[in-house]
């Protein structure tokens, strides 16, 4: 496989039946600076990996071109609508991507991911019936970070609200998937300040995860819980131990605290192992880990290296 755009294309991997029916993909988003972009590739290189059968596709600002490149890695392209993109903060922006996915049922997967093993379809047909899905937990009281949940609950006229990682976002084009994402921009536009937490401001904007959360409560949708014995679909890099990941193995293991004791975020309580099929190297860390894992999948595809531990 050639990165020259004029060459051979890692797009022909999508069986025609991918384009008729009913149409499945992921999609991630990327903008700004390079490091972003590249990071974009890697994820939809370890799709070509380990669920090669699916195109993917790059969504970004309509106000910023796509190296060409990193536009050769992707089976499609798809702008954010003009009129949307300033006006959604940080990665509140994925509370648009309903508006670009051009396919029928999405994986919406953020960049600083890699599917790591070849196990996505057990998860296609486990989010099978549902419109819009995330893994999570239900929750009615505490705090999630500096938000609280009672506060977020009466706000947005809920029984229950939904704390998650939206780093994967199953969708369906479909009237209550329409609906979960109406109802997040609405509460982003009306209840912003309720739902925008402390971090916010120190350079990532305004967070996605709980107007997606409330969404979700509003329209009557549980999230879905894996039990660590099943395996993950994703586990973050974030707070984790004794990480194995490696793609010629291949290995997908860490270990995450099963809960805090002070500030649910210190000291942990105890571990345990997951086995996942997507790690979420939450903004690139640790740097050498992901490091190793990008020049895996590069050397797989002959694609171009990039230092991202200077990045």
């Amino acid at each position: 496989m050639s990165n020259d755009p004029a060459g051979p294309s890692v797009a022909g991997t999508v069986t025609p039946e991918m384009r008729t029916g009913v149409t499945q993909g992921y999609v991630t988003v990327a903008f700004g600076s390079r490091k972003f972009f590249e990071m974009a590739v890697n994820l939809a290189l370890s799709v070509r990996l380990n669920d090669p059968g699916r195109p993917v596709c790059l969504i970004h600002k309509a106000s910023q071109e796509v190296p060409a490149d990193v536009a050769g890695v992707f089976d499609d392209l798809a702008a954010f609508p003009a009129d949307d993109e300033d006006a959604y903060d940080g990665t509140a922006l994925k509370l648009i991507i309903d508006r670009a996915t051009p396919y029928d049922e999405t994986f919406y997967i953020d960049s600083d991911c890699v599917i790591l093993k070849k196990d996505m379809q057990r998860h296609w047909a486990t989010f099978a019936n549902s419109d819009f899905m995330v893994c999570g937990e239900k929750r009615t009281e505490g705090n999630v970070y500096s938000l609280n949940v009672p506060a977020m609950m009466d706000a947005a006229g809920i029984d229950y609200f939904v704390e998650m990682n939206s780093g994967v976002i199953f969708f369906r084009k479909s009237q209550l998937g329409n609906r979960v994402f109406e109802t997040a921009r609405d509460l982003y536009r009306n209840q912003s300040r309720v739902f925008t937490e402390v971090r916010s401001g120190r350079g990532d904007g305004i967070n996605d995860q709980a107007f997606f959360g409330a969404a979700m409560a509003a329209c009557g949708i549980e999230p879905i819980t894996y039990p660590a014995s099943n395996g993950a679909l994703m586990a973050t890099t974030y707070r984790a131990r004794n990480i194995e990941f490696d793609l010629d193995k291949p290995l997908s293991f860490l270990e995450k605290p099963t809960g805090f004791r002070i500030l649910n975020r210190f000291w942990a309580k105890g571990w345990v192992r997951h086995d996942t099929t997507i790690g979420h190297f939450v903004n690139g860390m640790p740097k050498g880990i992901y490091q190793r894992i990008s020049d895996q999948l590069r050397a797989k595809f002959d694609w171009n290296s990039f230092d991202f531990s200077r990045s």
